[in-house]
């Protein structure tokens, strides 16, 4: 489960493994979402480190990502 990542917008689909999820919004009334292409640098990111749990669970609260706080804690330019 290191290298898991959970990406969905329902928290029911990540119940079990919720150190492995990455949340997002529902996108499907919105054609101009863009969340999934900010994800894409913490993906990047995380594709390196040796496990995604730390770091998922200290960037998700609340089922959302802070994507200020992830991309200080992944160094993300």
């Amino acid at each position: 489960m290191s290298d898991i990542i959970i990406i969905d917008n329902s928290p029911s689909s990540f119940l079990f493994q919720p150190e492995n999820a990455l949340p997002s919004i529902s996108w499907y009334d919105d054609p101009n979402c863009r969340e999934l292409i900010d994800f894409v640098p913490i993906l990047e990111k995380l594709a390196i480190v040796k496990d995604v749990r730390p770091y998922l669970t200290k960037i998700c609260v609340d089922n959302k990502v802070d994507l200020v706080k992830a991309r200080e804690l992944l160094n993300i330019v």
